[in-house]
């Protein structure tokens, strides 16, 4: 229905009139949102990749608002244009299903009703539903939080052209509401997965380095790292999520966990164990919304929270300092106008729901240019212990940027924006850290953002000092790891990632196998899943990659540590799986045959594959 020929196309139509709006008459504020998405857009994708699927991304962006782009802000038009339109329609759907699967009924919004709204009605509703008002009335405070995307419902920007898409998009679900579309988790699960796939072209996601994780890699990988953790209520957390394939796999293990207690207790330890972190704003929304719709029955009249999904930047997380003898958050936000300096006590993102809720409340006084509100409500959250002199004075300066900010016409996010920020900051330690980091190499990183996080490189000795075998180039997932380990890994936890194979055997990854961190302490690889004759789980990309198990776990890499290969036995196409949930439904396509990787020589730290390890020995002589 969003997705038919060209003329009946909802999705592609509205994302014209989108396009075409950004392009002739964008408001100050608009014009502030798109600058603010594309500069943290560059940062969470890959925008020098290779020529040719540069230019298919540029002809299939061209197809879809059906016109030649005239220079490169034309791409980053259509891109967000697409991208609203992907988060108006979720949203609706969203709260739609989140209304059906959470009360069981409908009169929280009628599609029918909502279609036949005028037009000063409809931007209402909207502008509601995209500032999270509707959802915080309901007791969740964060489902949606007035993003990026909010800006074509704002009193300035919204038309009659705007107004007809979004009604058509209420008249085409109409038909759709007592249908078992929206009953059940799995069943809206992969109605915004094939939604996301249908309206945003293949071209322009692999482009980005989008590739959908299937759910039975992600159980997987979970299964087996959760077989080396013997606490019994781990904590898990994916720090770049994605639209929340492991985030889902991860609340599954909980609820199988825990079906022998009450629901609010469910509730609770889902909340407090499964997190999530992502630095694209689409895919947080994404996120937020699956991990609702699989906690949602769970849910009881009155309950209160957030979903523990934040947008944030795993490899460059806020540091701590101190000040006054007080243990702070520094921070620094990146921004047109320039950076925003943050430097607050860490014990006011202690309680994270409070923080979160006062931070929501100071948008009003920024809104009012209330300098003093804002400072007060602040300092009020900060306990009396820390409210030392350059404390109180460090909350006065941020203040005072978010006033500039809005008398600049630049704000409207920021506050949020901070929330997130410093709250992935202070989420605690996790006894397993798993996902799939994106694959960006160094050079294929935006300049801006890789003059941010060199000298934490260097400092982390990710780089192997030797130019010319490439020890200056890497691939940013091997920071992730590093950062996330130091960051958010408990003891005796273990992080478990997808990642290429070239991190076991290139020289530019000398130092990131040392896997060094603070306090003389490092990770070990404790064992490694060789998928590279798998089949290509991620069709159309065929990249090599490998799940890799850490731990703080001394392992000798010498004398080696398990390999386990999955072989593909079969002839049957493995992308028939690709929404399959559990690995024991697709084991029977692979022969598993199990090995040994270790490091032959003595003068690098490059792995080597061997069938045990007698021959891992041998290949010493070799070295």
């Amino acid at each position: 229905d969003f997705c038919g020929t060209d003329e009946n196309n909802l999705a592609k139509n509205l994302t014209l009139t989108l396009f075409e709006t950004l392009k002739k008459s964008s408001t100050d504020k608009t014009q502030m949102l798109f600058q603010e998405w594309k500069e943290l857009f560059r940062l969470a994708h890959d925008d020098k990749s290779k020529q040719r699927a540069i230019e298919e991304r540029k002809s299939a962006l061209e197809a879809v608002v059906s016109q030649k782009f005239k220079n490169k802000d034309d791409e980053y038009l259509s891109l967000y244009a697409l991208q609203s339109t992907y988060a108006i329609i979720v949203k609706i759907i969203a709260f739609k299903v989140i209304s059906k699967i959470r009360y069981k009924q409908s009169t929280l919004i009628d599609f029918n009703k909502v279609a036949n709204y005028d037009y000063d009605e409809l931007r209402y509703q909207m502008s509601d539903l995209e500032e999270g008002a509707i959802f915080r009335q309901v007791g969740i405070g964060n489902l949606l939080e007035g993003d990026f995307f909010s800006w074509y419902s704002t009193s300035q920007q919204w038309d009659v052209l705007i107004g007809n898409h979004v009604k058509k998009i209420f008249a085409t679900l109409t038909p759709y509401e007592d249908k078992a579309l929206f009953d059940s988790a799995d069943n809206a699960y992969d109605l915004f997965k094939d939604l996301y796939m249908n309206i945003i072209p293949d071209k322009v996601r692999h482009s980005l380095g989008e590739f959908y994780t299937p759910p039975w890699l992600a159980d997987n990988l979970i299964d087996n790292s959760l077989k080396s953790i013997s606490t019994k209520n781990w904590k898990g957390l994916d720090p770049c999520s994605g639209s929340g394939t492991f985030l889902t796999v991860l609340i599954r293990k909980v609820l199988k966990e825990t079906l022998d207690k009450p629901k609010s207790e469910r509730l609770a330890a889902i909340l407090n164990r499964v997190k999530g972190i992502d630095l694209n704003p689409l895919a947080v929304l994404s996120a937020r919304i699956n991990y609702f719709i699989n906690i949602s029955p769970l849910i009881e009249s009155g309950d209160e929270f957030e979903i523990p999904v934040y947008l944030g930047d795993s490899s460059y997380v806020p540091s701590t300092i101190e000040v006054d003898s007080v243990i702070c958050l520094e921070y620094k936000i990146q921004t047109i106008k320039g950076e925003i300096e943050i430097q607050l006590p860490k014990s006011i993102v202690n309680d994270i729901d409070a923080f979160s809720k006062t931070m929501t409340s100071i948008e009003d006084d920024i809104h009012n240019l209330d300098e003093e509100s804002i400072t007060s409500k602040l300092i009020e959250l900060t306990p009396t212990k820390d409210r030392k002199k350059q404390v109180i004075k460090n909350i006065q300066f941020l203040s005072s940027q978010f006033i500039d900010l809005e008398k600049n016409d630049w704000n409207g996010i920021w506050a949020r924006i901070v929330t997130n920020f410093l709250t992935t900051a202070n989420l605690g330690k996790f006894d397993l850290i798993a996902g799939n980091p994106p694959w960006i190499d160094w050079k294929n990183l935006p300049a801006g953002y890789r003059e941010r996080i060199v000298e934490l490189c260097i400092d982390r000795n990710l780089f192997s000092g030797d130019g010319i075998t490439g020890g200056i180039n890497l691939n940013v997932c091997a920071l992730i790891s590093n950062v996330c380990a130091q960051n958010w890994l408990a003891k005796d936890g273990v992080l478990a990632f997808l990642m290429p194979q070239s991190l076991i055997f290139q020289q530019s990854y000398e130092g990131f196998r040392n896997f060094e961190l603070d306090n003389n302490e490092h990770l070990y690889l404790q064992e490694i899943f060789d998928w590279t004759k798998s089949g290509h789980p991620f069709k159309p990309v065929q990249h090599k990659f490998l799940s890799y198990f850490y731990s703080s776990k001394k392992a000798n890499y010498k004398t080696g540590v398990l390999a386990t290969h999955f072989i593909k036995d079969n002839r049957e196409d493995i992308s028939k799986y690709q929404n399959t949930v559990e690995y024991h439904k697709v084991s029977h396509l692979f022969k598993v045959k199990k090995g040994v990787i270790g490091q032959a020589s003595k003068h690098n730290t490059i792995f080597s594959y061997a069938d045990t390890k007698k021959e891992l020995n041998s290949f010493k002589k070799i070295a």
